[in-house]
């Protein structure tokens, strides 16, 4: 005879998230319907209310249908997930029968993840022919936490990957960030590098996997030296520098004397 006919609340929460969900009650049957009492179960679930758990409504005519609505805090460490509340619809009809129904309403929490990588930075500029290392950096720009990270990197026909091309980074939840590091080797005749970084994870969704190109600077050494990123020219060793001042301070104090 009573009816939840509609539940408005965001398609996905992220966790920490404060949302309001509205019920509609639909009176179905041939007379109007009181006394009516709809309570909230929360004690399996990682959400609170930040009001009650129940709401009272004190009655709905025939073919009509009134909204109650709850306010739900997502916990802040909530995994990803769909979390079903346990809904009890408690009322009597024009008689003063009593009537229960009980229902479920699911929230998801966590929703898509979106992972998005970048270059960090690297160890020394790279020249055509050089070895160094390259830093990416992956952030979680979603709203859900993305779970099994792991970064793969694979040769192309501007560089070869000398460390492991593979790095697991674990767990991200939104908004996190993370590095990985790999050791490259410039093709000697490499004017640029696109870095094709594979990014493969787990979310809500299930297994994910996608493929980032990634530019790397290579430099001339001409364009090094212009750009003040090195030294045109060679500098004296160090032990050199020692015996010319050492010398020189001898070359003073014999003067003196």
């Amino acid at each position: 005879m009573l009816s939840v006919s509609d539940v408005e609340f965001p398609e996905n929460v992220a966790p920490g998230a404060s949302e309001s969900m509205d019920l509609r009650l639909e009176n179905l049957a041939d007379g109007q319907i009181k006394n009516i009492e709809v309570k909230m179960d929360l004690s399996e679930v990682p959400i609170a209310s930040s009001g009650t758990t129940s709401q009272a409504v004190t009655a709905i005519e025939k073919s009509s249908t009134e909204s109650v609505s709850f306010n739900l805090n997502i916990g802040e460490t909530a995994e990803n997930g769909v979390y079903k509340i346990p809904i009890t619809v408690s009322y009597e009809n024009e008689a003063g029968t009593e009537f229960t129904r009980e229902t479920t309403v699911g929230v998801v929490v966590g929703g898509e993840s979106d992972l998005q990588a970048g270059l960090n930075g690297v160890e020394t500029e790279l020249t055509p022919g050089a070895t160094g290392t390259v830093t990416f950096r992956l952030v979680n720009r979603g709203r859900g936490s993305a779970d099994f990270v792991k970064l793969n990197l694979e040769d192309t026909e501007s560089f070869e990957v000398l460390s492991p091309n593979s790095v697991y980074l674990g767990d991200m939840d939104s908004d996190d960030y993370q590095t990985a590091d790999f050791q490259i080797h410039v093709s000697s005749d490499a004017e640029n590098v696109s870095a094709p970084v594979e990014v493969s994870y787990k979310d809500i969704d299930g297994e994910r996997t996608s493929t980032q190109m990634v530019e790397v600077p290579v430099y001339t050494q001409n364009q090094l030296e212009k750009y003040g990123m090195a030294s045109g020219g060679s500098s004296l060793p160090l032990v050199v520098v020692v015996i010319l001042i050492a010398g020189g301070v001898y070359y003073w104090r014999k003067r003196g004397d």
